[in-house]
Formats: C-alpha cells, structure tokens, sequence
C-alpha cells in the first residue's frame, strides 16, 4: 500500500504518532510539538500584542474537556477571530458525513487515562494524503478560546483540527482568507468546482446543487462584498458581507398551490442568521403543516442556521463551490482520475499569458482525450429538466498552486496569478497530433524561480456537473 495513501498517510514532517504517543506515555510526560512550538511564530501576523496570548492546555480552560462529546456536529464549529470561515464552513459540512468525518479525525482520541497531550488529524496535500500530530497547547485570552472553539465550551475537536491545519500551513496567519474549495478538497481529496450564481441561470444551478448533495458533495456557498469596508459586516437581511455558508441541504415546500424551492444554510459563526422570509421566525412558516416543519427540522433557535428560499439566495450570493469526492478520498464512484504535476521555468516553460503570442505555446501542454460519454441517467427530474437527448462526456479540470500558504507573509497573501486555456482538436488534427511526440529541451534547475503546480483531470459519470 502506498505512503500518502488514504489507507496509509505519510507523516508530516516526519513525526509519527504512535512512536510519539508512546515516548511520552513511557516518560509520563505531555507531548510539546517543537515543530509547531506556541508563540509569535505559531501565530504568524495576526497579533502585534502576542504577550497577552497565553496558551493552554484544555484542562487548563475547563475542568472536564472532551474531544467530541456526544458525537461531532455542526454545533461544534464556531469562528473566533480568524478570518477561516472558508474552512470552517468547509468542516460544517464534513460532519454531516460520518465515514469521511472519521477518516479526517480519526476515532479513539481522548482525554481519558491514556491522555499524554498529542492529537492526530488527515489533510489532503496536492495529490497525497498526511497525518498531523499537534500537541494541545491552544490560543487563549481571559481563559477562553482564540479562534475555532465549539458552542459546549468542554468540546476541543474543532479548535485542535484548526490548529494542525494551521500548522501544515505555516501559521494561523496562512489561514486568514481563502476559499471554500480548497478547505474542501483538503479535507476530502475531491475535486471543487465554483459555480457564479445567476439568477438567469438558477434552474440549472438547482439541479446542480441538489444531485451534489444527493451524491453526498460537500457544498458551500460565498457571500461576495464589492466594498472591502464592508467585509465583516452585517446586511439589512441579516447576511454577512464577504463571508462564507455551509450548504446543508435542499427542500421544497407547497403554498397555496406553488411550490417553493430551499435551502438550508449554516453561518460558521454559530449564530447570526438570516432575517428575510423563511428564517426561522418568518410568517411564511404559518403556510406549512406541522408535519412538514418536523421533516425539515426547522428550529427557532440562534444557532446558525435557517432556511431561505432559493429565489432569495440567488439575489443574494454569489458563488456556490461543490466539492465531488474521488475514489482516493474514500468518496464516490465513476470517477476517472488524472494528476499531471507542472512548474512553470523562467526561459523554458513560463510562456505567459495568451497575449504573449511568441512564447505562449511553451507553456505545459497536457492532451486530454475524452474516450466514453456519460452514463445514460435521464431519470424523471421534477423541475423538468431531464437529458435532451444530447451525447455528453463530462470533464472537470483543477488548477493548483502549491504551498503558497505557507509562503504568505503579513496579511497579504502571496498566490500567484495563474490559470489554464482548454482547446478543442478539430477531428482532422487528431491523426497529424497522435502521430507527433511533443518534446522540450531539459529546463535549467532554476528551482528558486520555480512556480509549482499540479494540473488535475477527472471524468464524473454522475449529472452533477
């Protein structure tokens, strides 16, 4: 079985957890990770007036501390001051899935008798899988959680999950911004897509969205704000500026003869909640049964999340990111998966930007050939929008930028902008291309110039596309 496996994941950094686990089990000392010691550099930029940081033990913040008690849900994700909601919407969606809940925080982790202080979690690293080990010293000021925490103050899954990826990225800091998708794919080695929302375009966008949670995606939506002076801030309906949303699910509902169409949506916050029509206390609910109500769990509480109707979010968001999960990540089926690892050369392959005419053509070049067309799955769709007839073959093409974020410096961040052309082959260049073997002189090792990436192509035999 192959090291960076989902069944077997390779160590970062070369720190192996049960060697570590019992080292400090046979010494009767607490793990202290001296790769990720507390402090300024833990930190990265986010605080000038790290002094009044203290970092502590969960017992050392509540008398009793559970890593997950009664089971890891949604409640458990609540920001702090790190701008993460990308990731911790991201993470309220992987706990909705108990399988690949399990494979991201692996089970039998504890405060009980065999508690020495070290926690392990799996991240999805550009094409192989990690196990981080973090000791569970946390960010404090007052006695009380920093950043990520969970709403049963006991509860410390959440805030040590935020710390080890915080440490496969460099610091906090590499966490303050980003977006849904790649806390996604991280979590789940799937493959992301975003789709713009349109109001033009809302049928299909529905359809989308509701196969990807039927086939148990991760799905999240963004929240863009064209002001930056209003990132943060609250709407008139209650929606966050510049801010991300956990996808939980979709329904619809009969009034007065008309079918509405809803989502249900989750603020990382843990509260703050929509207030136009379908929030929980809104009048329209006095049109649906009891019966109803029951079955989409609707609750009047401040916890987070509340139903809107889709015509609403389409007025209101921007982006919804669907993350698919590859048969790597433990995930679904139909999947064929390519991975293509690239770097653009300065004199070699770095050929710029379309309007670089002369030099364009040397950068990387990956042929793709689309060689089946997508399983017939033209099954009764209820907003009528069943295959018509068309040959199909789906593919999704990823970009990846690699380890920018541990790079980053201040509260900027350093990743580059990149991106990809796709060309169709006219079928008369078919035989003339797959007789020529493309071939380039060896680049310079000019690796301080190097810019990484990793190119990745799969074919989704599902109608979520």
């Amino acid at each position: 079985m192959e090291e960076g496996s989902a069944e077997r994941p390779a160590s970062h950094l070369e720190q192996d957890f049960e060697i570590l686990r019992r080292a400090c089990l046979d010494r009767g000392e607490l793990f202290e990770d001296a790769a990720f010691p507390p402090g300024p550099e833990a930190l990265g930029s986010l605080d000038a007036d790290a002094e009044n940081i203290h970092w502590l033990r969960p017992q050392e913040i509540c008398p009793t501390p559970r890593f997950i008690a009664e089971g890891a849900t949604i409640s458990d994700i609540c920001q702090g001051e790190l701008w993460d909601c990308w990731l911790l919407a991201a993470l309220s969606s992987l706990t909705m899935y108990r399988r690949l809940f399990a494979h991201v925080v692996p089970e039998g982790q504890h405060f009980g008798a065999s508690y020495c202080g070290i926690f392990r979690f799996r991240f999805w690293q550009y094409g192989r899988w990690v196990e981080v080990v973090v000791d569970d010293r946390l960010p404090t000021q007052h006695g009380k959680l920093v950043y990520a925490s969970s709403s049963a103050r006991h509860e410390f899954w959440s805030a040590l999950l935020e710390k080890a990826y915080a440490k496969v990225n460099g610091s906090y800091a590499g966490l303050r911004t980003g977006k849904i998708v790649e806390a996604m794919e991280d979590l789940t080695g799937g493959l992301g897509e975003s789709h713009p929302v349109s109001p033009g375009d809302s049928n299909r966008l529905w359809s989308a969205v509701r196969s990807a949670l039927a086939a148990k995606a991760l799905v999240a939506c963004f929240l863009k704000s064209k002001d930056p002076a209003q990132v943060g801030r609250v709407n008139s309906e209650g929606l966050v500026m510049g801010h991300a949303y956990a996808v939980l699910g979709v329904d619809s509902v009969t009034v007065n003869g008309s079918r509405v169409r809803l989502l249900r949506l989750r603020n990382p916050w843990g509260y703050q909640e929509y207030s136009g029509s379908w929030n929980d206390c809104s009048p329209e609910w006095n049109a649906v049964s009891c019966e109803e109500k029951q079955r989409l769990r609707l609750q009047q509480e401040e916890d987070g999340e509340f139903w809107m109707s889709w015509c609403d979010f389409a007025q209101c968001f921007s982006n919804v990111e669907i993350c698919s999960l590859s048969p790597h990540g433990g995930g679904a089926t139909g999947w064929a998966l390519a991975t293509h690892e690239g770097r653009w050369v300065p004199g070699c392959t770095a050929g710029g930007c379309r309007k670089f005419e002369g030099t364009f053509w040397t950068n990387p070049q990956f042929r793709l050939t689309l060689c089946e067309e997508d399983d017939d799955d033209s099954d009764d769709d209820e907003d009528g929008l069943e295959g018509r007839g068309d040959v199909t073959c789906t593919v999704v093409v990823a970009l990846m930028q690699k380890n920018r974020r541990v790079l980053k410096r201040g509260a900027r961040s350093t990743f580059l902008h990149i991106g990809f052309s796709i060309y169709s082959i006219p079928p008369e260049a078919s035989q003339v291309l797959a007789s020529c073997s493309p071939s380039r002189a060896a680049c310079p090792p000019r690796s301080s110039r190097r810019h990484d990436a990793s190119t990745r192509a799969a074919r989704l035999r599902t109608r979520a596309r």
